[in-house]
């Protein structure tokens, strides 16, 4: 019996007899003297910084090269007061599209709170939690543990589960992160056939289908912000999270048109007040809308499923089937040739002249499909019919986007991003006539370079022109096959009808 299992039983023995005890307690303490002067001293685990902390881990060396990278290791080896939400290396691997400094900026920034926090701390914390990017972060209990889901913005949120929780450092508590997943918020509640009786019922799921094209237009220049720039054009795969979230969010804005071109007819005989006019007007609308989205996810993406009907709410039914670019670019061709005519001809949004379909913007994507058709007769006449000073753009609550002059009354509203501008008509125009010397060059002209990264910024149009033009692979530097969007693995796995592009 070694010396611990002798002195427990001589414990035990004690309450029974005490004289026993004394020489049984003595006699082990004595025989144990020489053992436990060999035995190694108890070490105390020192409480290191963040930094030290997160090195000393095996699991974490690709979140603490983000933290190299972006510039933020003194921040976390510093004194201060820090929350750290690191990831675990195989989380690193679900957030990071590509290896660059602005990359690692972002999903270091990310996950450092500007507060030391326990767990039950940011769980009260509620929607007054925030990370250094300033986006919102929630901690919810979940199977007695914690999971933590932070705002992405335009209806992305990336989840996980805390699975080391709230080390003690010198300067800040560390949790580490696992199973990070990312979602979208929910579609609007579906309004089924037999309650699309009033004229709200429309409008509110029209209202849900702007901010759906809000994000997928968001998402689509984020992603072609890859291709864009040498340091990241061959960066995007089967597994990369940018055309995922960009193919899911594009997806999203046509199911909620395809309700209101569905449904919102019947509406007119249901609710007096809901005029055939105004349900054309708002059916119009949800069309071009569709329209746009589809336009771009073909000319992302070349064949796209495609439909305009409610069958996504009917989980028995069949995935439609793949089709071909070419015929995609020519129903919707049609689609908004035939909503023209319902569209309004000013904004009808008090206080608000550029971000809704009106006939100008339904033309300037007739214009865009035209050109991408090679009927320039018709872009050129089309474009003969455009008011000259007019803008288009979307709502971007972030407000975190640098452009200057050349887009004219866009620099009034600081939170609209925009699409068509007046300079894109004279870019279009002179495609339209053969005028394409340097135009290629005019193009990227408009395009700027963010001033912290070093990277150029997206501009719409920019990606399409420059394959359009044939000149993508020259200023870009992308090889062929990346002429393509990659369709995500997940995609790929639920839909057995979805052929990947070749190349990846």
């Amino acid at each position: 019996m070694n010396s611990r299992k002798f002195r427990f039983a001589a414990s035990i023995c004690a309450a029974m007899i005490c004289v026993l005890l004394a020489a049984l307690t003595l006699t082990a303490c004595n025989g144990d003297e020489d053992e436990e002067d060999n035995m190694p001293p108890v070490v105390v685990p020192e409480v290191m910084s963040l930094y030290d902390t997160m090195r000393a881990r095996a699991d974490l060396t690709r979140f603490l090269e983000a933290i190299k990278e972006s510039g933020n290791e003194k921040l976390i080896s510093e004194e201060g007061e820090l929350t750290v939400l690191a990831v675990d290396n195989q989380g690193m691997l679900a957030l990071l599209d590509t290896m660059t400094a602005a990359t690692y900026s972002i999903v270091a920034q990310r996950h450092i709170l500007s507060k030391a926090l326990t767990a039950e701390q940011m769980l009260k914390e509620g929607a007054e939690l925030k990370n250094l990017l300033g986006e919102p972060v929630t901690v919810v209990r979940d199977n007695g543990g914690y999971k933590v889901s932070i705002d992405l913005g335009y209806g992305f949120y990336e989840t996980s589960t805390i699975r080391v929780v709230d080390k003690q450092c010198t300067n800040g508590l560390m949790n580490v992160l696992s199973d990070i997943s990312f979602t979208t918020e929910p579609e609007p509640d579906v309004i089924t056939e037999d309650l699309w009786n009033k004229k709200e019922n429309v409008m509110e799921v029209l209202n849900a289908c702007y901010t759906r094209f809000a994000q997928f237009e968001q998402s689509q220049m984020y992603l072609e912000g890859f291709r864009i720039n040498r340091r990241s054009v061959h960066s995007l795969s089967a597994s990369s999270l940018t055309p995922q979230e960009t193919y899911s969010a594009g997806y999203q804005a046509i199911n909620c048109a395809n309700l209101i071109t569905t449904y919102a007819p019947a509406v007119v005989e249901r609710d007096g007040s809901f005029s055939e006019k105004e349900m054309k007007s708002l059916v119009a609308q949800a069309k071009c809308i569709r329209a746009f989205v589809y336009y771009n996810l073909a000319m992302l993406w070349g064949d796209v499923i495609y439909y305009t009907d409610t069958s996504f709410l009917d989980v028995t039914n069949e995935t439609p089937d793949q089709m071909a670019q070419s015929e995609v670019f020519r129903l919707i061709y049609n689609d908004i040739d035939g909503a023209l005519n319902d569209l309004p001809a000013y904004s009808q949004w008090d206080g608000d002249t550029i971000t809704q379909f009106i006939r100008n913007t339904g033309l300037m994507l007739k214009v865009e499909l035209a050109l991408t058709m090679g009927k320039y007769d018709i872009a050129r006449s089309t474009l003969s019919g455009l008011d000259r000073d007019f803008h288009f753009g979307f709502i971007n609550p972030t407000s975190d986007y640098e452009w200057d002059n050349n887009y004219g009354i866009i620099n009034q509203f600081s939170e609209i991003i925009p699409i068509y501008t007046p300079q894109l008509q004279d870019l279009f125009r002179k495609e339209a006539e053969g005028d394409t010397d340097g135009l290629a060059e005019e193009w990227t002209g408009i395009i700027k370079t963010s001033a912290q990264t070093g990277l150029k910024i997206a501009s719409y149009g920019y990606w399409a022109a420059l394959k359009r033009l044939g000149k993508a692979q020259e200023v870009t530097g992308c090889d062929d096959h990346e002429l393509l969007m990659p369709f995500s693995v997940r995609e790929i796995s639920s839909n057995p009808k979805l052929r990947q592009n070749p190349g990846y």
